[in-house]
């Protein structure tokens, strides 16, 4: 990451020079090729309610829980409809434990 960071340090070690055009193309590749990769974090799960309500409960308390997991999340949380009883919910990050954590904090919120 120093080669992205101060170029002429790292360029300037080598014993021979190479022309700006070269260094700026070295430079973009390898910012492009180490740079963090985003990832995308799924879990799936069911939601059930038996009561006199059914399907317009499960609504308000998914969309309830869609607004305060976003309010609270440092990560963007989104929720799907798969197939009823089946739920989905994701978010991309470029850290795995922040997201298996805002994912887990959303279960439980839900």
């Amino acid at each position: 990451m120093i080669a992205s960071e101060s170029p002429d340090e790292v360029f300037s070690k080598l014993k021979e020079p190479i022309s700006p055009e070269w260094k700026e193309a070295f430079v973009e590749q390898i910012k492009k090729r180490m740079s963090a990769k985003e990832l995308k974090m799924l879990a799936r799960f069911e939601l059930l309610y038996y009561g006199e309500e059914g399907i317009e409960a499960i609504k308000r308390v998914l969309i309830e829980a869609n607004k305060k997991v976003n309010e609270e999340a440092e990560l963007k949380v989104e929720l799907k409809l798969v197939a009823p009883p089946l739920y989905e919910i994701t978010t991309t990050t470029t850290s795995k434990s922040l997201g298996n954590k805002v994912l887990v904090g959303a279960l439980k919120t839900i």
